[in-house]
């Protein structure tokens, strides 16, 4: 593969990379919620850290992804 090959299948990957991490985002988000109500507060709590971690995960993506760009 050449170089602009690489670049482009890097992007490719970085944009499937970020959707994915958003999707795992919301449905972290969901399960937070119906921990809450099921009175699994730690549950909850770690799930959200989880949230945040996912957050940060696409936010850096999104960052890699921009300097391709």
């Amino acid at each position: 593969m050449t170089l602009e090959e690489d670049k482009l299948r890097l992007k490719k990957l970085l944009e499937h990379w970020i959707d994915h991490s958003r999707e795992h985002e919301q449905r972290f988000k969901e399960w937070t919620e119906k921990a809450e109500a099921m009175g699994l507060k730690p549950v909850s709590q770690h799930l959200s850290q989880a949230v945040k971690g996912m957050e940060d995960v696409a936010k850096n993506l999104q960052r890699a992804l921009n300097e391709l760009n």
